[in-house]
This record gives C-alpha cells, structure tokens and sequence, in this order.
C-alpha cells in the first residue's frame, strides 16, 4: 500500500528556494561558491520555519503531522504501561514541561536512526523503551546503548524531530561538490535532491537512480515545468488516485441513468467528480504547454469552480460559476458579469475544449448545479474528456515506472491508483545524476544552531529558564533609541538595552557579511563586555518592536570553526603520501586492486568529513574547497590503480571482468565457430571469445574458452569453461607437461568460469558476421 506522508511532505516542500528564485548568477556561483552555498542554507532554514501563515508554517506542520503518526501508531500497542508512556508525550511535547509535571516518571525521547532513516526513541525505567519510525510504527528499542550517542530531545520533541531531517538536507547541501556542477541549473536540480527531507523514509541510490530515469520519460512540458507547476500536476495526480481508489475504479461508461434510482444517482455522482477532475486537468495542461491563452489565474478559476460543494466555489470571495453562452454550444467558467475576470471558455466538441478570454461574452443565467446539468441533458457530449487514470499514465510514459517495485495487487484499479501516486510523487520529489552517499558515512555533525529555535512563538520550558538566567540585575531601562540600526531598543551607560515583559537584557551586535551584503546582527547576552553566555537573536518588526527570533540558524562556532580548520589543514598535509603509499601498495606481490582502491575511497571520505566540519561550523574557509578536491584526487587515483592493476593480471576472474565492463573498458568479441581439437584422446570443441582492452587500441587482453563435447550441445551447457591470459592463449596441457619433464613447474592459469551469470557476459555475444 502506498504510504502518503512521503508525498505529503515533498508537496508540502516543493516551493522551498531554488537559486534562480534567489536571484543567484552563474558568476556568483563561479566566484563565491561557498557564500552562495551557505546563503541557500539559510534561505531554505527561513522557508522551513515560516513564516507561519493562518495554520502555522511548514516546520509546525510537519510536526504536528509526525505527531499525528505517533498518536495512530500508539493504538497497535496492546500494554497499557506502553501506551500511557506514549500518551504522556502526546499530551506534553515540551520535555521540560513534561519533566515537570510527572518528575523522575517522565519518559525521555531521542531522535537516533533506524532502519536508515530518522527515528523516536521513547525511554523510561521499568517499561521497555520504544522505537518510532514513519515506515515501520512503533517497535520494542533493543539497542539501548545506542543513546548514547543519539540527541535527546529537550524542546518540543516533534519539532525537534522535524528538525534533524532539515538537518540532514543541510549536510547534504553542504556535500554538494561545485566542480562536478558546474552549470547554474544543473547545480540548481542537485541541490532540489538535496534539500528534500527525505530523513523519514528509507531511500538509497537505486531508488535515485530509478526516479531520475522516470524523470526523463516525462513529457518536455512537465519535465521543465517550474516547481509551482509540477506541484499542481503531482496534487492533481493525488486526488485523481483518491477518487480512482474511493469509486474502486469504476468510471462513467453511459448511458446516462435517471438520477431518481439509486444506481442513477451514484452514477451522476461518479460522473460529476470525473468531468471535474478532467476539466482540471485539460486547464492544467493547456497553462503547462502554452494553449489557448490559458494563464495561472485561468487555472485558479476552473479548480474553483469545480469544487466538490458549492459553497467552496469561489475565489478571492467571489463566486465562480458555470453559464450557457448565448450564442453557440459551450459555456462561460468564471465570475458574474461585472467583476473582473479571466473567465474560461468551455465547449466540449472543440478541437480546443478550454480557452481563456478577458472579455466575457455573452451569457444566460448561471447553472444552479452544474454538473447535474451535464448530466440531465446527456453525458455523451462529456464523454470524450474523461481520461482513464491507465491512459493519462501512457501518454506521460510513466505505465511502466513504481518507485515501490512491481505491483502485483487486484483488481486492476489498485495498481493504477498506485502508479498515479508514484507520478504525483515523482514530480516533487526528484532524483539525481549524482546522488551522495549515506550520511552515515560521516560524523554526526549539527548544521545548525536550534538552541533558541522553536516553530510556535512561545519558548520551551528549557529556554525561558536560561533566558530568565540572562536577565541584568537592574531594573533601570534607560533612554529610547529614535534612530539608527538600534532604534526600538534601549541605551544605558553606553550598553544596548532590550526590554521583554519588564525584563532587560543586554544586546549584543555583530557584522557578519553574505553575498557582499553587510548584515547587522543583534544578540541577547549576560553581559555586553566579553560575554559568556549567549541567548537568542533579536530583530524589529516593520513598527520597530523588537522581537525573539525563533528561526534556526545556520551554525558559526568560531572555536569549532578554528579547531575544524587546523584538523583540515593537518589531513590535507598527508594527501601526497597517500598516494605514494597507494602506488607502493599496487606494487606489491599479491596486493587485490578493490583493497587498493576502498583504502583511498576511505581516505578521501575523511577528507569529506573534514571538509564537511569546516563548513558545519559555519565557515567559508578556501581549505574547504582544497579538501574537496584532494578527496577527488584520492578518488580518482583509486580508481585508476584498480583499473590498472586489473587489466595486468595474471590471473583473471569473472569479477575482474565484470568490473571492466562496468568501466567501459573492455568488450567481448566471439572468435568464429568451434574448433575440434583432440584432448587426451577425446573429441573436444573450443569456442573462443577474444576479450579486447579499450583503453589501448583493443588489443587481445584476455581470451575465454568453453569447452564442448560435440558440435551441437547447447551453448550454455559447456564441459569448462575459464578465462586465459593473451600470453598463455594457446598452451595448454602439451606445454605443461613439456615443462615438468624439463624439470619446470610452470602451469597455465586458467580462471575458472563456472557460474550461470558469468557465462552469460560471453555467451549473449552475438556471432561475428
């Protein structure tokens, strides 16, 4: 069954900030890399933050979501002490209000991983600790020494939650390498697979790799559709799947039935949510291919005025309806006469069944229902518009494509609904040419500073303590300041002065540059001079009323910045010497080209690592790029060593040449037919393959030879078969025989070939014609 949170949340995230949408050039991007990288970073903490409209912004949303998760997942629990551990968490969020209220029974709650992918821990004395993941539920916690090195959570633990998969996106933001993307809008759509939080599900490379193959199946129109647009499709798409799953694939096949009777009834209804699904999708479609004037707007008209209940049928307040025209078949979609339009055109014969005017023609009186209308006056007419979910699939070219594997479920309907949700996913949560590895490859490192963070404008229990803790002895506020980067604060003794329910505060600014734009920062502190405590960031508001900044922000450690830089600068000091040392090893008797190679992949993942701190700690620092490359150094030398050291074996096997096509680096050439030799006085038949080295002008690297009793056995059914060097081709147990009566124990290698699959690297070889 398709888990819809996945979807819900990269729909929920689609319209984070691209760098285009940041006004980033393709200069910026070549000069100050690492200054537009970390003011993407910021930008996508902002978007995740807030702000919050009427229901609260994403980060508040996707908490109360997770929340939601747990409260389901806490029902499979059949003992009571389990499910109240549960409950007290649900009902205190806040840790430190929790602590409070229920003291030493108070469960503690850590986000660790499991199963690849972000998790709860829920942990109390005398009940057996939890686990919560989004894929798996709630499990019984059996690697309680795992915690300590997880992150408890001391806030509101949903929101904390939230957090570390935002988390998570930065790392992998920060691990984006510029030099393999190089263009503008390549490194832009690697940095949309980044920044996805994609912590609560398990995904992997394959899956990558799977969605960026569906990706270039799309259509061109939807394949560079702008994120706004491919948002529309995908929640389209969603609610296509849901009424396709709630009518249990049944469409409306006519004639039409008298809605009086049951069945006529459910009929109308079936076809009144079809022809309103579909007229979405034609208007969708004629703004994503550039028809018929149609226009955004346009599109916002006809969502309106198909909506399921009438009174939800209106935009900006006013009421979208459907009017006959007064001349000719079709009618007018849109606002009442005298209110501005667009309005939308509707004639279902059309070659065109949707255009956009700006000027309404004219029209009779608004249909009271129309869609039963529609169907009263015959649905033939509509007939033709109403798409099969199946046939909107193929002419996309996604019939084929499931994130999720093979769907085998009946009847029909239930894959197609599951196909339609792989689309609407697909469209907002992109893969990548070049995905990175796991981030469990790498220290656990915080990009972010979330001490004072929280996604609702009141503070933890935690925070007001230590905020209180920060408080000035005295109560005098001194004088207003009217004017400057300080006005709305207050002066004393020649200290800034902030003022928040009768306390005061002492304010802290700094200058910090982004993007060559000088940005004034301001901090509350225990003292102005050389302060030890550091509370939140404080800004004005459009009236000039200063307030807590709740916003996570990116993390400027200037102590862990500085030891981050020294340790860098120390790894990179070794990089010459790990090559030598590599070159030494690839020279050494009975050295295996894959070792050589994954001890310099380790090495240049620490590089990473290295690389990966610096920037973690908010830095901008040129050895951050000179890591970067010495790690795509090391890479690249590892990888040459085994390619070397693999083609001038002496003793090929199956997974050397396995490898060697992966690499492109060789092919396989099948040489005539078989040959009758004789073999100790039995009949034999050799057939050859020729194995050619790409890398030198195809020249014999390796020879195959399968043996045969007679000329007509079946290919895959060979006495033998090995692999032999260019050099030992020919010899064979004559030679050897030879050598060992000359007192010699040579011995021609001969790497054995015994298993189905490697056999069928020569036998799918096409005869040479």
């Amino acid at each position: 069954m398709f888990d819809s949170f996945r979807l819900h949340v990269c729909q929920q995230f689609a319209l984070r900030p691209t760098l285009q949408s940041l006004g980033i050039s393709q200069t910026q991007v070549d000069q100050q890399y690492q200054d537009v990288l970390e003011h993407y970073a910021e930008q996508l903490i902002r978007f995740f933050a807030g702000p919050p409209a009427h229901r609260g912004g994403p980060w508040r949303q996707l908490a109360q979501s997770l929340a939601q998760r747990l409260r389901v997942a806490r029902r499979s629990l059949a003992q009571a002490s389990l499910r109240a551990m549960v409950d007290t968490v649900l009902d205190y969020p806040d840790s430190g209000a929790r602590d409070k209220r229920l003291g030493e029974r108070s469960p503690q709650v850590y986000v660790t991983t499991r199963y690849g992918c972000l998790a709860l821990v829920i942990s109390r004395d005398g009940d057996t600790p939890l686990v919560f993941t989004v894929s798996h539920g709630l499990e019984a916690f059996d690697d309680v020494p795992a915690l300590a090195d997880a992150e408890r959570l001391e806030h509101n633990v949903f929101e904390g939650w939230a957090l570390a998969a935002l988390d998570q996106a930065l790392l992998r933001v920060a691990r984006v390498d510029p030099s393999r993307f190089p263009v503008l809008d390549d490194l832009d759509r690697q940095l949309m697979w980044a920044s996805q939080l994609s912590g609560f599900v398990q995904t992997g490379r394959p899956q990558d790799n799977l969605r960026q193959e569906l990706e270039q199946q799309l259509p061109s129109w939807l394949k560079g559709a702008s994120p706004a647009w491919r948002l529309a499709y995908s929640q389209w798409l969603e609610t296509m799947a849901r009424f396709h799953e709630k009518s249990e694939g049944v469409g409306t096949r006519g004639p039409e039935l008298d809605v009086e009777t049951e069945a006529g009834a459910a009929a109308q209804v079936i076809f009144a949510r079809q022809l309103a699904l579909n007229l979405r999708r034609l208007t969708l479609e004629c703004c994503l291919q550039g028809r018929c004037n149609v226009t955004y707007e346009g599109y916002r008209v006809m969502r309106a005025a198909v909506k399921v209940y009438k009174n939800q049928r209106r935009l900006r307040g006013v009421a979208m309806t459907f009017r006959p025209l007064a001349q000719g078949s079709g009618y007018l979609v849109g606002s009442s006469t005298g209110t501005p339009g667009p309005w939308l055109v509707v004639r279902p014969e059309a070659s065109e069944v949707i255009e956009q005017v700006e000027t309404a023609p004219q029209v009779r009186a608004s249909l009271i229902d129309p869609f039963m209308t529609f169907y009263r006056a015959g649905i033939t007419r509509w007939l033709p518009l109403l798409e099969h979910p199946l046939h909107t699939l193929a002419r996309l070219k996604q019939v084929g494509g499931n994130l999720e594997g093979d769907c085998e479920a009946t009847p029909t309907w239930k894959c197609e609904t599951h196909l339609l949700h792989n689309l609407a996913l697909l469209l907002v949560c992109t893969g990548a040419e070049s995905p990175v590895d796991a981030l469990d490859t790498l220290p656990r490192v915080k990009r972010m500073d979330s001490d004072w963070a929280g996604a609702s404008g009141d503070l933890s229990v935690v925070q007001d303590r230590r905020l209180q803790a920060l408080r000035r002895p005295s109560s005098a506020l001194g004088q207003l300041i009217q004017s400057g980067v300080h006005k709305g604060l207050h002066l004393l003794d020649d200290a800034v002065v902030y003022n928040k329910d009768e306390n005061h505060f002492n304010v802290l600014s700094n200058n910090r540059v982004s993007l060559n734009i000088n940005i004034i920062e301001h901090q509350l502190v225990d003292t102005a001079q050389q302060p030890t405590q550091f509370g939140p960031h404080v800004a004005p508001d459009a009236r000039d009323h200063w307030q807590l900044q709740r916003t996570p922000r990116v993390r400027r450690d200037l102590a862990r910045l500085n030891s981050a830089v020294r340790a860098g600068n120390t790894l990179s000091a070794t990089a010459p010497a790990l090559l030598r040392d590599a070159s030494r090893q690839a020279q050494t008797p009975g050295a295996l080209p894959v070792d050589v190679e994954e001890r310099l992949e380790r090495s240049a993942r620490s590089f990473e690592a290295a690389a990966l701190n610096i920037r973690a700690s908010g830095g901008n620092d040129p050895q951050v790029d000179v890591l970067y490359s010495q790690a795509r150094q090391l890479r690249d030398y590892g990888s040459a060593l085994r390619m070397d050291m693999t083609r001038h074996t002496a003793r090929p096997t199956v997974g050397d040449m396995v490898y060697l096509l992966e690499q492109n680096a060789i092919r396989i050439r099948r040489l005539n037919g078989r040959v009758k030799e004789t073999i100790d006085g039995r009949e034999d038949y050799l057939q050859e393959y020729e194995v050619q080295d790409l890398t030198d002008a195809s020249k014999p690297l390796w020879y195959a030879h399968f043996h045969y009793p007679t000329l007509q056995m079946a290919d895959d059914q060979p006495t033998k078969a090995h692999l032999k060097t260019a050099a030992q081709r020919r010899l064979g147990r004559v030679f050897e025989q030879s050598e060992r009566a000359a007192g010699r124990s040579t011995q021609v290698y001969r790497g054995p070939i015994t298993n189905a699959a490697g056999r069928e690297l020569f036998l799918k070889v096409k005869s040479p014609t």
